[in-house]
């Protein structure tokens, strides 16, 4: 913040005030007098603004869906995210938890053949020990 605080002032032709490096309250003081309203962050949803359309990879998904159970695709899927969420939360079957299936970046945990589940533990053996003469 204090570097764009640094160059708002440079291209203003404007003398940053003191403690503006140091101080976030003077650094935003002074922010909210020279730069004017912030952008929207990411996160916010306001609806007065214009809906998010689905990636054409729901789309294709939703549209297989459809074909799958021979039923028809929503119209207000093809134009709306939510919508097209909805829709595929819908129809779209989800591994039962507990399964054999394992989820993405899961990895099977097995422990070796012949190890004992303690650390340092001997393997039993199948050999038979040779008797002494």
């Amino acid at each position: 913040m204090a570097s764009f605080a640094v160059s708002l002032a440079e291209r203003k032709g404007v003398k940053l005030p003191r403690g503006c490096k140091s101080s976030i309250s003077v650094c935003r003081a002074f922010l909210d007098i020279h730069a004017g309203a912030r952008a929207p962050q990411e996160g916010n949803t306001d609806q007065s603004r214009e809906r998010r359309t689905p990636s054409a990879a729901m789309l294709g998904y939703a549209h297989s869906l459809a074909e799958q159970r021979g039923i028809s695709c929503p119209p207000e899927a093809e134009i709306d995210f939510d919508a097209c969420r909805r829709f595929l939360d819908a129809h779209a079957t989800r591994p039962q938890r507990g399964s054999e299936t394992l989820s993405y970046g899961a990895a099977k945990t097995r422990v070796p053949a012949g190890r004992d589940k303690r650390r340092g533990g001997a393997a039993p053996t199948t050999r038979k020990i040779a008797a002494r003469r």
